[in-house]
């Protein structure tokens, strides 16, 4: 009966809420720096939702400028490069939950059996042949104690980045069993990336209180929230962007969702799948 009514809440919450003033509202609280009011934020957040600083290379709360500073923190696995490199094994690009992976079939990728959502949708593109090109697909789910910075799985030349507009419905569990398409209906950032192996697509997915998202070489992207798609293209003459595996593409300042669309066939790790990982975990090996 518990479970039945915090369903009912959850949707109906994702339902009268505005998403994007709580996203806007969440951005402005998150980057408060007042020493008391920051501490304060730090500490609650810490304790209610279990963040390990441990493996932070800042362990004391208090020592983070703001909640968003303690959100996008670095750890320390990074930062003393112990993540071994392989040119043909994915790696995990973030801390969290590896719910989904498999083969994208009749332009269709699978989360679960009665969960499925088309490629174009998602990539925020008119009917195209990408399904055939992009056939696996990996889903980690980022929780707010969560690492939130992303990394490359695999060295690759940027080729493209596009914003694709949208809602900002939490993507939590119970949002996404209630909410028909979730990842297709939220707000989403699609970078292409090539190498002389592989094409690859990484999808940094938007969600309720994420105060913003922001990549390496743009810098922020959300806020503001935009009302139309839009695209930027790279060209190795005017802009070369290359980036090496597991380095930092970017960051979340809360929790989300990462999807990784591969050309090459995939046989993934099966001790990974529905269990927690890690930066630099090794996801599977492509041919």
């Amino acid at each position: 009966m518990i479970i039945i009514i915090i369903k009912l809440v959850n949707k109906l919450l994702q339902i009268i809420l505005p998403h994007h003033l709580v996203s806007y509202f969440s951005h402005f609280v998150a980057n408060i720096e007042v020493p008391f009011i920051k501490n304060s934020l730090n500490f609650i957040f810490k304790t209610f939702f279990r963040i390990n600083l441990k493996e932070s290379v800042i362990s004391n709360y208090k020592e983070f400028s703001s909640l968003n500073d303690m959100f996008i923190r670095k750890i320390r696995m990074i930062n003393d490069n112990l993540i071994v490199l392989q040119s043909k094994i994915v790696l995990s690009p973030v801390n969290g939950m590896f719910i989904g992976q498999g083969q994208i079939t009749k332009k269709f990728f699978f989360l679960v059996k009665h969960y499925k959502f088309t490629l174009n949708e998602l990539l925020g593109i008119r009917e195209s042949a990408l399904y055939n090109v992009f056939q696996f697909y990996a889903i980690i789910y980022l929780a707010p104690h969560d690492y939130h910075r992303v990394h490359m799985p695999l060295h690759g030349q940027l080729k493209k980045m596009a914003y694709v507009p949208g809602m900002l419905y939490s993507v939590n569990k119970y949002s996404f069993n209630n909410v028909h398409n979730l990842y297709s209906k939220n707000e989403r950032i699609v970078c292409y990336f090539d190498n002389k192996d592989t094409n690859f697509i990484i999808v940094l997915v938007g969600a309720m209180a994420v105060g913003s998202i922001e990549t390496t070489w743009h810098g922020i992207i959300t806020p503001p929230h935009f009302d139309r798609s839009f695209s930027i293209s790279y060209d190795r003459k005017c802009m070369n962007i290359f980036l090496n595996q597991c380095e930092e593409i970017g960051m979340f300042k809360f929790g989300s969702t990462v999807i990784m669309f591969f050309k090459n066939h995939i046989i993934f790790n099966k001790d990974c799948i529905n269990k927690k990982i890690h930066v630099g975990t090794p996801l599977g090996r492509f041919f």
